[in-house]
C-alpha cells in the first residue's frame, strides 16, 4: 500500500507519532504529564546508570564481535541473542566471582541474584524513557505543526482509515460466500 507509506514518511518527516495526529490535548495536561514525567525521569536515570556502569563492557563486546562477523540484518538480531546471552552471561558469573572473592561469598551471591533483575530493569526504564522522550518530542512538533499541514495528515489518515473499513468489509463479503 503506497498511501500507508507515504503517511509513514510524512509523520517521520514531521517527527510525529499516529497517536498524536489529531489529538487535542490541553496544556494543562501537557504540563501535568511533564511534572510527573520529570520525577519519573530522575528515579530512572539512576537505575539506566546503574545497568550501563554493570553492562557497558558486555554490550560493547557483543556488538563488536556481531559487527566483525560482518552479519547481514537477518543474521545480526540472532548473534545478538546468542552472543548476547552467552557473554552476558560470562560477565555476570565473572562479577559475581570478583565479588564474592573481594567482599565475601554472600556479596558473591547476591550479584549472582541481583544482576539479572538490574539487567531486566535498566532495559525497561531506559525503553519507557525513549518512549516518553519519543512522546514529547511528537506532542511539541505536532503542537508547532502548520494547520495547513494539521489538517492534510488527519485528512490523509481519514482516507487511510475508510481503505481499511472498506478493505474489512470486502474480505468479510468474501467470507461469507
Amino acid at each position: 500500500m503506497d498511501e500507508v507509506g507515504r503517511y509513514d514518511r510524512r509523520l517521520r518527516r514531521f517527527g510525529l507519532l499516529e497517536q498524536t495526529v489529531g489529538a487535542h490535548v490541553s496544556r494543562a495536561t501537557a504540563l501535568r504529564f511533564a511534572a510527573r514525567e520529570a520525577v519519573l525521569f530522575a528515579a530512572l536515570m539512576s537505575v539506566v546508570l546503574v545497568g550501563a556502569a554493570a553492562f557497558t563492557v558486555p554490550y560493547r563486546v557483543v556488538d563488536l564481535a556481531v559487527r566483525r562477523l560482518g552479519a547481514h540484518l537477518e543474521e545480526e538480531a540472532t548473534y545478538k541473542v546468542i552472543g548476547g546471552l552467552v557473554i552476558h552471561t560470562a560477565w555476570m558469573g565473572l562479577v559475581a566471582l570478583l565479588t564474592g572473592s573481594r567482599w565475601g561469598a554472600g556479596w558473591g551471591w547476591l550479584a549472582v541474584a541481583a544482576l539479572p533483575g538490574v539487567a531486566v530493569a535498566t532495559l525497561l526504564a531506559w525503553e519507557r524513557e525513549r518512549a516518553v522522550l519519543a512522546t514529547v518530542r511528537s506532542y511539541l512538533a505536532w503542537q508547532t505543526l502548520s494547520p495547513r499541514a494539521a489538517r492534510a495528515l488527519i485528512g490523509q489518515r481519514a482516507g487511510l482509515a475508510r481503505l481499511m473499513d472498506e478493505t474489512y468489509a470486502w474480505l468479510h463479503g468474501q467470507e461469507s460466500l
